[in-house]
């Protein structure tokens, strides 16, 4: 469950960020090593799932050493093998950003601020937007590479634990499908929809608290 939808999470941010996503849930259902069924190791998403989670792990235990984890990449970059592969997926989505210059996506993020109205995401991505601000490539795939690794984890982790609510609760899912049922049907949820159903938004920030990978932090 955890590996279906950390792959969802990456697909629809990169997809969100970047205007194009990894295709990782294609490559089918997750089986142990061991197991002599359907493996997702062969498929070509895979190099790009494998190198961003070893970088993030690494990342995450330079984090104990604080300012001296220099130290201990002395001799080498350890990060930086992996980095290479996940820029290889975001450079050329870059330079075709860059070359459209994202003037449609600027356009509009102007004449809405310009309004003093809200920017209107929909149609563009974070990409268009950043390219529109700034021609600086290491500035915008840092950008981009820090809200991927926030977006990601994060996400997953709240999705997994409300899967495993429900299945503890069947009480709550009925009352979920009765609020969503009457609200929406069987449509797709607007967001004013979204903000009408209050029981949805309780259940949602629940497993935020009990199962959140971030620390939540309350203001009294």
């Amino acid at each position: 469950m955890q590996d279906l939808v950390s792959r969802f999470t990456l697909d629809s941010a990169t997809a969100f960020l970047f205007g194009k996503d990894v295709r990782s849930l294609s490559a089918g259902l997750a089986y142990p090593a061991d197991a002599p069924l359907h493996t997702t190791e062969e498929h070509p998403s895979t190099r790009f799932v494998n190198a961003f989670l070893t970088a993030q792990t690494l990342v995450a235990l330079r984090t104990r050493y604080g300012p001296s984890w220099q130290l201990m990449d002395f001799w080498r970059d350890s990060v930086s093998p992996y980095r290479k592969v996940v820029d290889e997926f975001v450079e050329p989505l870059l330079e075709e950003a860059l070359r459209n210059n994202g003037l449609d996506a600027g356009q509009r993020v102007s004449e809405k601020a310009q309004k003093g109205g809200e920017l209107e995401m929909e149609g563009s991505t974070l990409l268009d937007h950043l390219v529109h601000e700034t021609q600086d490539r290491q500035v915008i795939k840092d950008q981009l590479t820090n809200l991927l690794v926030a977006g990601r984890d994060t996400t997953a982790a709240a999705l997994t634990f409300a899967v495993y609510m429900l299945t503890q609760h069947p009480d709550i899912t009925a009352r979920l499908r009765a609020e969503i049922a009457s609200k929406v049907g069987s449509g797709r949820p607007t967001y004013e929809q979204i903000k009408e159903m209050k029981y949805l938004r309780a259940f949602i920030n629940d497993p935020l608290e009990v199962g959140s990978l971030v620390p939540v932090v309350q203001d009294y």
